[in-house]
């Protein structure tokens, strides 16, 4: 794993991507689950909720530092997590706003009735997408999460609605218009927009209405 984290330094400082050793923007962390509680032998969701400030974004999970981990323990297994689909960010997948990650989770039947707690492992690494774009090194935290569990037949009821429906309706790719693409880039510091803006502004000078000043101009520069 470290030799991954010094390869992948290695080529962001390469690629033009400074590399801070400052510390990072602060990523609120929360744990939630779809239910009040989870019934003796029952199953429900886990959501690991990061919220990245404006401006910034979390770098694709493919690289390996973006990642939830919850070992099984007694009574408890954890399915896959699932991630967002994310945005698309120079030619690579990335996180902004609200980015939450589910995690399926199952009690065992042999499970006895009780209020459990057990430690998350989730790691990130933040850039900056404003100034000179930054990319701090990558950190690794440790939340709690706490669950009830109660008797097989009790029912549950859901919980957190508002972080599973509003991150989910967040995570739809919105489609963005030619002027929200151009701001963008823009934004971003993208070259070829600053170019594309200059060319636009030469092909406007040539559109009909300004024929009749060209003379104008002329003389007035002769």
């Amino acid at each position: 794993m470290k030799r991954i984290v010094l390869f992948l330094c290695l080529g962001l400082v390469f690629s033009g991507t400074v590399l801070a050793q400052a510390d990072s923007p602060n990523v609120p962390i929360q744990a939630y689950l779809k239910t009040d509680a989870i019934e003796v032998g029952g199953q429900s969701e886990l959501g690991i909720l990061f919220t990245i400030p404006p401006k910034h974004h979390i770098t694709d999970v493919e690289y390996g530092l973006f990642y939830v981990d919850i070992p099984d323990t007694l009574g408890f297994s954890f399915g896959e997590p699932q991630f967002p689909p994310g945005v698309s960010y120079h030619d690579e997948r990335a996180y902004r706003g609200k980015a939450l990650v589910r995690v399926p989770v199952n009690s065992s039947p042999e499970l006895t009735p009780g209020t459990y707690q057990w430690p998350i492992m989730v790691g990130y690494q933040i850039c900056q997408e404003f100034g000179q774009e930054v990319c701090f090194l990558p950190e690794d935290k440790e939340i709690t999460v706490s669950i009830n569990v109660v008797p097989p037949g009790t029912g549950v009821k859901p919980a957190h609605q508002e972080v599973f429906t509003e991150t989910a309706a967040a995570e739809i790719p919105k489609e963005m218009t030619l002027e929200e693409r151009l701001i963008d880039a823009l934004e971003r510091g993208s070259w070829l927009a600053f170019l594309l803006v200059f060319v636009g502004g030469i092909l406007t000078s040539f559109t009909p209405c300004v024929y009749p000043v060209i003379p104008l101009t002329i003389g007035y520069i002769g």
